[in-house]
Order: C-alpha cells, then sequence, then structure tokens
C-alpha cells in the first residue's frame, strides 16, 4: 500500500512535466519539415545573379508552407510564395565560400529546421567588371580616354573641343585644356615617357602638343592645308608619330619626335579614302591602319610599302581595333562585330557578334579586350571579351551614351567615357 502511494506520489507530481514533453513532441512532429538541400551551381561569379531552388511540404498539410534561403554571411532572403517548390536569384558581392540554406514554416507559423546546407564558392573576376566610381565633367559629351602610363591622371575629350585632366586616386578634374577647332572626333595618345599628351584637331588640320607637367599646350603640329586629323598613333620608342588625314588623296603624315617636324608621308590607302584608326605594332615594325573604304592593312614601316589589306565590314567602316600585346592579333571594330585577324598576314581567324561598336582597348597583359556599345535609348555597355577562347564573358551596362575606354597599367581598373561623366570600373 506504501508503495502504490509513493508511486502515485511520484506520478501526479510528474504529470505537468510528462504533459510539458508530450506538448513538444506534438509540435516538432507537426512542424513542417526541414526543406530539400539546396540545388543550383556550385561556382559563382561575384556581381552577377544565380537561380537557387529547393522543395518543401508541412507534412501534415496545416496550409500552406512558405520557404526562405540564408545566402551565407549574415544574408536572409524574404518569404517566398507557397508551393511545394521554391527558386530564388541572389548575387555576391565579395569572393568566398557561401553555406545556402533554406527554411519553411506553415500558416500556423511553426518553423521548420534550417535545410542541409549547399557550399557556394564565389570568385572575383580578373578584370574591372563594375562601375565604383565617376567624375562629372559638365554633361558634355566625352569622346576619347587615355590613361598617363604612371596611372596617376586621365585625359578625357569632348565634343566642345576641350581636354579635362582627372586624378585617377579620388577622379577630381584637376585641369581643362581649350583645344583649337572642333574636337568631334578627337583621338588622343601619350609619349611613353607620360611627358606628353596628342590630341587631334579635327577641322583644324594640326595635332595639339600637350606638357603634362604643367598641361600646357606648347605645339600645334600642322600635317597640311584641308587636311583634318582623323587618327593618331605613336611608335614604341617615341621617336615618330603617326597621322592619318582626312582629304581627297588619302594619306598618313609621319612626324619625327621630339623635334615635331613632318618626316614623310605615306601614301598606300589609295585615292578618296582616310584612316579611321591607326596602330603600330608593338615590335614597331608595322603600322595597322583601319579605313573609309571598309579596308585593314598592314604598312611596313622600313619601306613604308603595303604589306597586306583584307575587306572588313561590307557596311559602316571599321571604328577601330587594338593590338594584342604580343603583336600576333588585331582586333577590329567592324560595324556590327569584332574581327579577329592574324596580324602578319591579315587572315580572320574570328567574329565575335556585338552591335553598335564606338571604342575598345586591351588589358596590358593581353588577357581581355574591353569594348564600348551604344545601346537602345542611349544607354551604353561594355563588352568584356576574353582573349584565349574570344568569348564575351561579361557586358557591363553604363548609363548614358559611352565612346572611349582605357584601361589603367596595372589592369586593375577601367575608365570609360559616357555622356558627361567618366565611369571607373573596378573589381
Amino acid at each position: 500500500m506504501l508503495r502504490l502511494t509513493l508511486l502515485s506520489g511520484r506520478w501526479q507530481s510528474g504529470w505537468p512535466l510528462l504533459l510539458g514533453v508530450l506538448f513538444a513532441l506534438s509540435c516538432m512532429h507537426n512542424r513542417p519539415d526541414a526543406p530539400a538541400v539546396p540545388v543550383g551551381p556550385s561556382s559563382v561569379e561575384a556581381d552577377s545573379a544565380y537561380t537557387f531552388k529547393t522543395s518543401a511540404s508541412n507534412g501534415k498539410e496545416y496550409g500552406l508552407v512558405y520557404v526562405r534561403f540564408d545566402w551565407g554571411g549574415g544574408d536572409t532572403s524574404p518569404w517566398s510564395g507557397h508551393g511545394e517548390t521554391f527558386e530564388m536569384s541572389h548575387s555576391w558581392r565579395d569572393g568566398g565560400v557561401y553555406s545556402v540554406r533554406a527554411q519553411a514554416h506553415d500558416d500556423r507559423s511553426e518553423f521548420s529546421e534550417w535545410s542541409e546546407p549547399l557550399n557556394v564558392t564565389a570568385v572575383v573576376p580578373p578584370y574591372p567588371y563594375r562601375i565604383t566610381d565617376s567624375a562629372d565633367l559638365d554633361g558634355v559629351e566625352l569622346l576619347d580616354a587615355l590613361v598617363l602610363p604612371n596611372g596617376k591622371f586621365i585625359y578625357v575629350t569632348d565634343h566642345d573641343g576641350t581636354m579635362s585632366v582627372v586624378r585617377t586616386s579620388n577622379m577630381k578634374r584637376i585641369a581643362q585644356i581649350v583645344l583649337n577647332g572642333s574636337c568631334s572626333s578627337a583621338q588622343l595618345v601619350s609619349s611613353p615617357d607620360g611627358e606628353y599628351i596628342y590630341a587631334t584637331e579635327y577641322q583644324y588640320d594640326g595635332v595639339a602638343v600637350v606638357r603634362t607637367r604643367d598641361n600646357v599646350v606648347v605645339d600645334s603640329l600642322m600635317v597640311g592645308s584641308d587636311t583634318e586629323p582623323t587618327s593618331i598613333a605613336i611608335s614604341p620608342d617615341g621617336k615618330h608619330l603617326y597621322v592619318g588625314v582626312d582629304s581627297d588623296s588619302g594619306f598618313i603624315v609621319a612626324v619625327r619626335l621630339p623635334d615635331n617636324a613632318v618626316e614623310d608621308t605615306i601614301r598606300t590607302l589609295g585615292a578618296y579614302s582616310y584612316t579611321t584608326s591607326l596602330k603600330v605594332a608593338p615590335d614597331g615594325a608595322c603600322l595597322y591602319a583601319a579605313d573609309s573604304e571598309d579596308r585593314v592593312c598592314s604598312i611596313r614601316l622600313s619601306d613604308k610599302a603595303l604589306k597586306w589589306q583584307v575587306p572588313a565590314s561590307v557596311s559602316g567602316g571599321p571604328d577601330g581595333f587594338v593590338v594584342d600585346p604580343t603583336g600576333e592579333l588585331l582586333y577590329v571594330l567592324d560595324n556590327e562585330r569584332i574581327l579577329v585577324l592574324r596580324a602578319d598576314i591579315g587572315t580572320p581567324i574570328d567574329s565575335i557578334p556585338l552591335s553598335t561598336l564606338w571604342g575598345a582597348d586591351i588589358a596590358p597583359d593581353g588577357s581581355f579586350v574591353y569594348a564600348t556599345c551604344c545601346g537602345e535609348d542611349d544607354n551604353g555597355t561594355v563588352a568584356v571579351v576574353r582573349i584565349s577562347d574570344n568569348k564575351v564573358v561579361r557586358v557591363i551596362a553604363v548609363p548614358g551614351g559611352v565612346c572611349g575606354v582605357a584601361s589603367s597599367p596595372d589592369g586593375q581598373y577601367l575608365y570609360v567615357a559616357g555622356n558627361g561623366k567618366l565611369y571607373v570600373l573596378s573589381r
């Protein structure tokens, strides 16, 4: 009898605890099941959105089920819709490994456990790929951009006939240089040591020589009467400047530096054509020219003879090109594509479809070509072309129209001349 009484006392004293345990077990049993492990890419590129999916059910059908994702690093999505299958897109700004998990709840606000994680590695691309800064340059449409070899200053021309000098460390304009005549097609080159900038002065028959230490125009090279300079290039040793002119006879003027004397006239393009772009080969042996007759040619500088000539676009004419640092390839902005040529013989080896091309530059290490394109509604983009396989690996939106583009000497930054603003792209 005593034993029964003791047992009864134990039962009575443990009753509330037992009820609590049973209630907790009941809630746990009826809460939604943990969602399935998220499905998606295990390796992604930073700042690009990727889609991840999961599935979930509440097991007891207590109303609808909602799901959210934990993206790792303290970033959690809002609750998403209802159903059994769920998907959301996400991008990571920084590189690293992130654990992506999912959690569910039902109409009673019962929460499931977190799912098992999917580990995702975000990689920062090896090129400037997003806008990180800008300089406001009075809202005037910009044309060409050039970075000094020391990387400290950017020179930008505009439609109003001025050249702005911007300090790269803080993107502040430190000087404005007035050029002669209209600069509607102004192009820029720098001496290899960065001591001088040369700018074509369209409709003025000359080339402005700007001393960079004080940003003063120290000379104006006259390249002929009624010639209207359209393109410009400089030899790697800094001893010669080549200026293409818009003239009925179609020729290129060779200027000896540093005394700025006209040394020779190259007449290989034929009458009624003019160069739209000029580049000197990295070894200084050849001058490459794109002309208004939709051709690209190579001129041997030792004797000024035509080495090869190939047709480019059937209409519109090449708008420019870049030479890769090895001197093996030319990337020609050919209307609605980038035409890739072998530099030694001019043979086309690839074609990269893009639209409304304007300007281009190449990474100093020769890994990427950057091309500006004008899109709809005056918006622009910068296409990043990987040279190893000639694939467009990224397209970066730029507000307003775009024209010139220039890479910093270390390849870490890209400067894009837009509609009144100079944009900085970096990692």
